[in-house]
Parts: C-alpha cells; sequence; structure tokens
C-alpha cells in the first residue's frame, strides 16, 4: 500500500510541472495532499496530526484555487491524452522500479554513501511501523526552532491585526 502511494506521490510530483491550467494544478495539489495524508495516517498512531494539517491545507489550497481562477477565468481547459497515457506509464515505471527494492537501491547508490546507507535502512524498514515510531519527531535543535517560529508567526499575527484598519478596509462595509 504505501510502494504505490509513494509511487503515485512522485508520479503527481513529475506531472505537477507539465499543467498549466489553474484547476489541474488545484486538482494535482489535492490529490497529493490526500497522499500525504494518508501516509502520515499510516506511520502515525493518532491521526489528529494528519487531520489538522488537511485542513489547513484544504483552506489554503481555497484561498488559492479563488485567486488564481479569478486572474484566468476565461483560460479554456484542454484535456491532454498524450498527458494520460504519459502518467500511466510513468506511474507503471515508478510502480515496479519502487516495488524492485534492489533497483531503486542501485539508483540512490550514485548520490552519496550516507544517503545510500540511510535510504537502504528507510526501503528495507518501509513496511515495518515500529522503525517509524521509535525515532522522535523532534531532535533538540529543531524544538527550539519550531518554539521560535511559533512565537515569531503569533507576533507578526498580532502585528498584522493592530495595523489593519478596518474602517478604510475594503473587506466589510461601515454604516
Amino acid at each position: 500500500m504505501k510502494i504505490i502511494l509513494i509511487s503515485l506521490m512522485m508520479t503527481f510530483n513529475i506531472i505537477f510541472c507539465m499543467y498549466k491550467h489553474p484547476m489541474t494544478l488545484a486538482i494535482n495539489l489535492m490529490l497529493q495532499l490526500t497522499i500525504l495524508i494518508i501516509l502520515m495516517n499510516s506511520i502515525n498512531f493518532s491521526s489528529w496530526f494528519s487531520y489538522i494539517m488537511f485542513l489547513i491545507m484544504v483552506g489554503a489550497l481555497l484561498v488559492l484555487f479563488m485567486y488564481m481562477t479569478s486572474l484566468t477565468s476565461n483560460m479554456k481547459f484542454k484535456y491532454n491524452y498524450y498527458m494520460m497515457w504519459f502518467f500511466i506509464i510513468f506511474f507503471l515505471m515508478t510502480y515496479m522500479m519502487i516495488f524492485n527494492k534492489d533497483i531503486l537501491i542501485m539508483f540512490l547508490k550514485n548520490f552519496s554513501e550516507e544517503s545510500y546507507k540511510f535510504t537502504k535502512e528507510i526501503i528495507n524498514n518501509l513496511d515495518n511501523k515500529e522503525a517509524f515510531m521509535l525515532s522522535p519527531m523532534y531532535d533538540k535543535l529543531e524544538k527550539i526552532l519550531t518554539i521560535l517560529l511559533i512565537n515569531y508567526l503569533l507576533y507578526v499575527l498580532i502585528i498584522v491585526v493592530k495595523i489593519v484598519n478596518i474602517k478604510k478596509g475594503t473587506m466589510r462595509k461601515m454604516n
């Protein structure tokens, strides 16, 4: 199951660069988000993190989609059959490459020895749920950076709320 989802994710990442219409880009992003949430849910014991991430990303995608469709409202949507066949063939190729672990290891061995060892461990433990649960979610440095980022975002949010003047804005009509 995870292998199929990972190969689908790789296929969507490659094909994302070929789209031009905002509708296909939004559909592709939603499919990638759904696959990512399913993978996160299969790794973690609790699903609250994937659920919150899904809600945040869907809200951001809706705002982005509304903005893009207002800019390109007259753009015609053309269905490309060659793209469909490319998608099917590329998906099957990535699935076969990931399914055959030796080919994937040989392909990734060219990058560096450290990444080769790390990737080999991940590939060997791909179906082992306990291997993912033993690694902590944050290291010591990442905890500090995350707390600083949360504080910075809260500070910026408070400043933006104070700067915005409701009476002069175009968001709502004041009597």
